[in-house]
């Protein structure tokens, strides 16, 4: 086991955060203004078809962001609203075929990004990694963050 002093410990911290931060900043640059739409499109492709209220408890988004974002989305010809035959207050969602394209090349992207980024990691760090990270994240999100 590793021993530190108080001051230490202090230290290791902080650098650990602002490493975080790094880390952090540079995937939100890389992943592009378009995040939000590229998440809808993702969600969709990888879990289906699903109503609007199903997607937004999914990505803990405000009605109005989801709706506005959704709104970018169905005007590229990437997603399809239609009313719910079952309950005509909900809003079902689906890609289109031009919708699920994209989604494939997102998935693309981040597995080139994943292999690129990783690269210097050995399988048993990556796993490491994967699971302190998945710690900090689900204490995180107890805290309001959201993991998705």
């Amino acid at each position: 086991m590793c021993r530190v002093n108080e001051y230490e410990q202090i230290e290791l911290r902080r650098n650990l955060l602002h490493r975080i931060r790094v880390c952090g900043h540079y995937l939100w640059f890389r992943s592009g203004d378009k995040a939000a739409q590229r998440r809808i499109l993702m969600t969709l492709f990888k879990r289906g078809n699903m109503t609007q209220r199903e997607l937004q408890d999914i990505l803990k988004i405000a009605s109005a962001s989801l709706s506005e974002t959704l709104a970018k989305v169905e005007a590229d010809g990437l997603v399809k609203r239609v009313k719910s035959e079952k309950d005509k207050r909900q809003i079902d969602l689906s890609l289109t075929k031009r919708g699920n394209e994209e989604a494939k090349g997102i998935e693309a992207e981040n597995d080139l990004m994943a292999a690129e980024l990783l690269c210097d990691l050995t399988v048993e760090e990556e796993v490491q990694l994967f699971y302190l990270l998945d710690k900090l994240a689900e204490k995180w999100t107890k805290k309001g963050g959201d993991k998705n």
